[in-house]
């Protein structure tokens, strides 16, 4: 038997679910820039006055921030999930992988044979 062992144990990783997460961020990271896009083109506000319009317009600059952070980082999550899924696969192939080694050095010591002892041990 080889003096070594790989990890017996399956990742545990819901494919699925990361990948509807993803898609969740990225579908509000769309809408949000539909919202932007709506903000920009309100023709009504070229005619509002008084305080409304005031605080209208004092707000759509840290609006427009919030929003474009909100959206990047919606954007960011989806791509750590995507990334999050291909390490899960790759770790996964990479245990697979190391039990066929495993199972191969174990074929081949058992067809070579016991391996003769002396004194001082395996010769």
């Amino acid at each position: 038997m080889p003096d070594w062992h790989p990890n017996w144990i399956d990742l545990s990783f819901d494919h699925a679910k990361a990948t509807a997460a993803a898609a969740e961020c990225r579908a509000s990271a769309r809408a949000i820039d539909s919202a932007l896009d709506g903000l920009a083109g309100l023709p009504a506000t070229d005619h509002w006055v008084g305080a409304y319009k005031d605080d209208w317009s004092d707000d759509q600059g840290p609006t427009r921030t919030d929003l474009t952070g909100t959206r990047d980082d919606l954007r960011a999550l989806a791509r750590a999930i995507d990334q999050a899924a291909a390490d899960a696969r790759a770790e996964q192939a990479h245990r697979e992988g190391e039990r066929e080694r495993w199972f191969e050095e174990a074929r081949t010591e058992t067809e070579a044979g016991p391996v003769p002892t002396g004194p001082r041990g395996p010769r």
